[in-house]
C-alpha cells in the first residue's frame, strides 16, 4: 500500500510540474519529457491496482 502512495505522490508532483510548465511559453520538449514521465507513472499505478484487484478472491 505504501507504493500506491508514493506513487501517487510522484503522480501529483509530475501533473503540478505539467501544469505550470503548460503555463511558460516555449517550454516544449519540458513538457513533453514531464508529460512522458506522468504516463509512465500513471500506466505503473493502474497495473498494480488491477494485480491487486485479481489476486483478491471473489466476494462470497
Amino acid at each position: 500500500m505504501e507504493y500506491h502512495k508514493d506513487n501517487l505522490a510522484e503522480i501529483e508532483r509530475l501533473r503540478s510540474t505539467l501544469y505550470n510548465l503548460a503555463n511558460e511559453a516555449g517550454q516544449y520538449s519540458k513538457v513533453l519529457a514531464v508529460s512522458q514521465e506522468l504516463d509512465t507513472h500513471i500506466v505503473k499505478f493502474q497495473k498494480s491496482i488491477m494485480s491487486g484487484f485479481l489476486k483478491c478472491p471473489a466476494p462470497g
